[in-house]
């Protein structure tokens, strides 16, 4: 199937582990993309807005029923996954070295309806065993549709 274009809104909450959500940071970004799908699957290929970074990040998303990929690279090089239950060793690669981590995910939810995409996932940072942070990201992409 070609790859359809897409409007992708992604909204990130971020805090301490335990802290209110009254004091956790937002950031939200909205761009367009391209999305295939294929079976149960959708890749959505992406420049993340450069934010903090030099430059964009070219972003690859594969979004599953039960799942989550997320790939970055420029800057910072990662990838990472997100589904109920999973922890996972990663890594940010940057011009100074590695920053290795682990995202743990307590829940993770996917919909589907009329073309519209929808990604929720809960999860924490840790270093270790140790918890640094806990975080939401809520994704959204607008036209994604499957071919016949």
């Amino acid at each position: 199937m070609m790859a359809e274009e897409v409007l992708i809104t992604v909204t990130g909450r971020a805090g301490q582990v335990g802290a209110p959500p009254s004091e956790m940071q937002e950031s939200a970004y909205t761009v367009r993309g391209k999305c295939s799908a294929s079976g149960e699957s959708f890749s959505i290929k992406y420049a993340e807005p450069a934010g903090q970074a030099a430059a964009e990040i070219a972003c690859e998303m594969t979004i599953h029923p039960e799942k989550l990929i997320l790939k970055r690279t420029g800057g910072l090089d990662s990838e990472m996954h997100f589904a109920r239950g999973l922890r996972h060793r990663t890594s940010y690669r940057t011009e100074q070295g590695e920053l290795v981590f682990f995202i743990e995910t307590d829940s993770y939810r996917f919909e589907e309806n009329e073309g519209v995409l929808r990604c929720l996932a809960h999860y924490r940072i840790l270093a270790g065993s140790d918890p640094i942070s806990e975080n939401t990201v809520d994704i959204k992409v607008q036209g994604a549709a499957r071919g016949e």
